[in-house]
């Protein structure tokens, strides 16, 4: 009777641990996932602001060209 509380013990303490162990597989798949979508949320938002900073640039040079001709005049 001992030997089989023991062992019914340790079958229980398994299950517990394979549910645990699936249950943090799942939750670091769906972490995986976020890390994922939020690089590349990241990249893009990187490239926006370097397509921007590009953009300003431009304007800029456009501008010191405007302002020296209007100051030749």
């Amino acid at each position: 009777m001992v030997e089989l509380e023991k062992f019914d013990s340790l079958e229980r303490r398994v299950s517990k641990l394979v549910k645990q162990f699936s249950k943090l597989n799942q939750e670091k798949n769906e972490m995986s996932g976020a890390l994922k979508k939020k690089s590349i949320e990241s990249q893009e938002a990187k490239s926006s602001l370097e397509k921007t900073y590009k953009e300003r640039q431009k304007l800029r040079s456009k501008l010191d060209a405007l302002i020296d001709k209007l100051e030749s005049i």
